[in-house]
């Protein structure tokens, strides 16, 4: 008995009473230590009471290189493929600079026009010295259907009736399209006269078919033909171009009576009924291509509205005006102009016309002679995937023989090879023999004669096949 309580007397500073604070001594850290006394108190008053740790200034991580990349590149110029946009990668552009990439790769001539879109001007390229004709349209003005304007000009293949697309680019909050530097528009140039004669009308008409009828085939309705979208080179070559209202069959329906981009945007001169009302069609094309003929073979007033937008479309128009066109000129028109959408005759109906069909083939035979303001070269994109800032063109169209007719004609040789020279030796100081027949002693160097080992001379030995 005695010896429990002496161990509970060594204890007895390890026994808590009620309310009591256990610490450790500071005198002897091993020690306990119970004068303290606690309060009695609640569990919401206790929990304040506690002394929390003072909060720790932690360093602010920096971002991941993929999204500080994605920080730095929000303002950098980005080309616009099919698939999406990527960071223009051209030696003409250098990032870390505030200028655009417009300034870095072009040196600006003038103003072409302004609009509601926004402007064109005529830069000149600095790494080809070519022109070309770009078009801005800022951000605050840019929507869906100005993307489609670029996205549109990637899907339609190169025709030489169709303003050649080169490359779009959004920077500094305003997209950029790349096109091929034309003349001036068909209205700027028959602007000042009264109509055109019969035979450049019938090449407007010839060229115009032809561009409009390879949208056709590419399932793509061009929705805003007119004088102003029509486009003639120096050599007098009329193109189609201002795509800003292109739809794809194949995406959109047809017969859309809710499109009040198109009610809003389409110039209703040129418009048909249906298409004023939303029903877009290859007619309504066929349309706008007819009546557009009618004011520059005519001189005609076409108004936007009013009381003789009616009879314009009714063919209700005095002789004296249709006068200056040819008589199958002018019934072509008038069936393309028919106020039925499905009576009016499709591309290549109209090619196939006997008239039609004679004069086309005249026209190409003069646009052959016509000298090519490379239409057809490769397109010079300035994209991550091409380094040297251009795409080269087929191996195809390289002519090879050139270098290989002017070369001297040299029979070749085909050295021996020497078994005489030591590993530390250099073959080229060794003398070649020259091309010309000479002696063989003087030249022709014998192999040592080498023994075989003493094992191998044994087993040959035995079956006869070798003699010392």
């Amino acid at each position: 008995m005695n010896s429990v309580l002496s161990n509970i007397e060594k204890l007895d500073t390890y026994i808590l009473r009620r309310n009591e604070y256990v610490a450790e001594s500071k005198d002897e850290p091993n020690k306990l230590n119970t004068s303290r006394k606690l309060e009695v108190t609640t569990k919401k008053n206790q929990s304040n009471n506690k002394k929390r740790p003072p909060p720790i200034n932690k360093a602010r991580k920096s971002l991941p290189s993929i999204f500080r990349r994605a920080e730095e590149n929000k303002d950098s110029a980005q080309i616009i493929t099919p698939t999406g946009s990527k960071i223009i990668g051209s030696p003409l552009y250098k990032r870390s600079k505030s200028d655009s990439f417009f300034d870095h790769a072009f040196n600006f001539d003038k103003n072409l026009g302004k609009g509601s879109f926004g402007e064109v001007v005529a830069a000149t390229c600095r790494s080809t010295s070519k022109k070309f004709a770009i078009k801005k349209i800022p951000f605050s003005k840019l929507s869906k259907d100005q993307y489609r304007e670029a996205y549109g000009h990637m899907n339609i293949p190169c025709h030489p009736n169709i303003v050649r697309f080169h490359q779009a680019w959004i920077d500094k909050q305003i997209l950029h399209i790349q096109l091929e530097m034309c003349d001036k528009s068909l209205a700027a140039y028959c602007h000042g006269i009264d109509w055109l004669e019969d035979k450049e009308l019938w090449n407007v008409f010839l060229d115009i078919l032809q561009g409009l009828g390879h949208l056709h085939n590419n399932f793509m309705l061009h929705n805003d033909i007119k004088p102003d979208n029509i486009f003639m080179t120096k050599n007098k070559v009329c193109k189609l171009g201002d795509f800003g209202l292109i739809s794809d069959m194949r995406s959109e329906p047809i017969n859309n009576s809710s499109n009040k981009h198109y009610q809003s945007e389409g110039d209703g001169k040129y418009c048909s009924k249906e298409a004023i009302n939303g029903t877009l069609s290859i007619f309504s094309d066929i349309f706008s291509f007819g009546i557009s003929i009618l004011e520059v073979g005519t001189n005609i007033h076409l108004p936007s509205y009013g009381t003789g937008w009616e009879p314009i479309r009714k063919w209700e128009i005095p002789e004296e005006i249709l006068e200056p066109m040819s008589d199958e000129l002018r019934e072509l028109v008038k069936q393309m102009m028919d106020k039925a959408p499905t009576r009016r005759p499709t591309c290549s109906e109209l090619m196939k016309n006997h008239v039609v069909k004679e004069k086309l083939r005249i026209r190409k035979q003069e646009v052959e002679h016509i000298p090519s303001e490379s239409q057809f070269q490769p397109i010079s994109y300035l994209t991550t995937e091409s380094p040297l800032g251009s795409r080269e063109s087929s191996c195809s169209s390289i002519d090879f023989l050139d270098h290989f007719e002017n070369a001297e004609k040299k029979t070749p040789f085909v050295s021996k090879l020497n078994f005489d020279l030591e590993d530390d030796e250099d073959e080229y100081e060794v003398f070649s023999p020259p091309r010309t027949p000479v002696k063989k002693s003087r030249y022709q160097q014998t192999m040592p004669e080498v023994s075989p080992p003493r094992k191998i001379q044994k087993l040959f030995q035995r079956k006869n096949l070798f003699d010392e």
